[in-house]
């Protein structure tokens, strides 16, 4: 389905809650420095650092978050897959994205909890290409032994409830569900599902004991932060198994609008940096809310 938006350049609207986390993938939260990874990510597309808050390095969460956010954001997630490239500032070319994505897939690697069983397990729909990726992970999760007593499903609205529904009776799940007890949780919101999704859970009474994510490696970083956020203690890690070949990446989440391999190509790593620019936010978030912290604690 096309939809139109007009283009959002800010954050400020569409960013979600403040995170505080111990650790972040993308910074330090004590110095606020971006790791070398993703500094190597920026590089490859081409971006260039800058000083937007002269008091702190170009390569600082703060800095980086809002070169993303002014160069990559656009609060619909699908605005570059139908086709509205043109407002993506990176100007990215066939032979950037194609760098980019051959880097991003040789570095994704399997992640499963340290617990072989556990109490819980959850898993988030989504757009028919998001639960393709997760249903991927799922099913190394049983595959490799590990096993949950309570396989909690949750949605946005009744229309993510149905899309995970076709998904997982289009493939062998089907037959595992009949043998795993599960709920699904349909949230009716507007907002921030993953957030409000973890608070139920959190909420709920029955819900205790040790617990993991199943995930997909786009959402690996913003999983672990928002787990350590919102729910209680014996979060044993994500559920995740990585997509490593190009085609199936593409086909995966459906980037094959245009006639042109290149245009899917390059439509799709400017959806990956659109959702980056989302996890700098987090990011920036996170280290505000530890350096608020420790000035607490400091004059305390």
């Amino acid at each position: 389905m096309h939809v139109s938006v007009q283009p959002i350049t800010s954050q400020q609207e569409a960013s979600p809650q403040s995170v505080s986390v111990a650790n972040s993938d993308i910074c330090n939260l004590n110095t606020g420095l971006i790791s070398s990874e993703f500094e190597q990510q920026i590089k490859v597309i081409g971006l260039q650092f800058c000083a937007y808050y002269p008091e702190h390095s170009n390569k600082h969460i703060k800095n980086v978050a809002r070169l993303l956010d002014e160069n990559c954001f656009q609060r619909d997630l699908g605005y570059f897959k139908n086709g509205n490239t043109s407002a993506f500032s990176l100007s990215l070319t066939a032979e950037k994205a194609h760098a980019f994505m051959q880097a991003e897939l040789k570095s994704r690697k399997i992640i499963m909890p340290s617990q072989k069983q556990m109490e819980h397990a959850i898993f988030f729909a989504g757009f028919e290409g998001t639960m393709k990726a997760r249903l991927k992970s799922l099913e190394e999760f049983y595959h490799l032994g590990y096993q949950c007593d309570q396989l909690h499903f949750i949605a946005r609205n009744n229309q993510e409830k149905e899309i995970a529904v076709h998904a997982i009776k289009k493939s062998h799940f089907a037959r595992l569900l009949n043998e795993q007890t599960y709920d699904c949780t349909v949230l009716n919101t507007q907002g921030p599902v993953i957030e409000k999704g973890l608070q139920c859970l959190a909420k709920s009474s029955a819900f205790f004991g040790s617990y993991a994510i199943i995930s997909n490696h786009t959402y690996d970083s913003k999983f672990v932060m928002l787990a350590q956020q919102y729910l209680p203690k014996g979060f044993l890690g994500l559920a995740s198994s990585p997509i490593t070949d190009l085609d199936e990446e593409l086909e995966i989440f459906e980037f094959n609008q245009f006639e042109n391999r290149d245009a899917n190509l390059i439509a799709r790593v400017a959806t990956f940096w659109n959702i980056k620019a989302r996890e700098a936010c987090d990011a920036k978030k996170a280290f505000d809310s530890v350096q608020a912290t420790n000035r607490q604690q400091l004059f305390s």
